[in-house]
């Protein structure tokens, strides 16, 4: 597949980084991505993983109907999740191509979140992120690295589910069946 020209369905920095290293991974080397302003129809802060991907699909239609002429269309959306008693953060990454009904999707793995901070966003009724940023005295809305101690970033974690989205597209061949003489 030739990929010359990709729209990322946010203003985020990090989200387009992060695009950019995922393409670059897989050889697509000097692509700089699109940024757009959409909205992702869901709740500023989504719970679930069904919030996340309805919200990273809107992200990548949105940014189609503004940038019709691209090869693909990422839409990225974070959110909590509670997995065995544990709160999570990780992304989706929905990549839209071909019909533009055709997409695939991906998760971030997910980050530990404690329950005060979950709490805190709710009782805001804010994203995690500002959250984050305030106890972080400003900065990018980086929970991964606050909670860390920059030892791990959003950027990178996004960049490896935007990668692992992109892998059936940029190589669909591993992903037939192969067929068996």
């Amino acid at each position: 597949m030739q990929i010359r020209k990709v729209v990322v369905g946010s203003e985020s920095a990090i989200k387009s980084r992060a695009v950019k290293a995922a393409l670059k991974a897989i050889g697509f080397n000097d692509i700089e991505p699109i940024r757009c302003k959409v909205e992702s129809g869901v709740s500023v802060q989504p719970f679930g993983k069904r919030e996340m991907g309805v919200g990273a699909r809107r992200r990548a239609v949105e940014a189609y109907k503004i940038h019709p002429d691209a090869d693909l269309y990422i839409g990225i959306e974070n959110g909590l999740v509670k997995e065995e008693g544990q709160w999570f953060d990780p992304c989706c990454v929905a990549v839209f191509f071909g019909g533009r009904n055709d997409y695939t999707l991906a998760f971030s793995a997910h980050f530990p979140v404690p329950k005060w901070i979950v709490d805190r966003v709710k009782e805001r009724q804010s994203e995690m992120g500002v959250v984050i940023q305030e106890l972080a005295d400003g900065g990018e809305k980086d929970p991964m690295k606050w909670f860390s101690c920059d030892t791990v970033n959003r950027e990178a974690l996004i960049a490896q589910a935007v990668q692992c989205a992109l892998l059936e597209i940029v190589f669909p061949e591993r992903y037939r069946e192969p067929v068996r003489a």
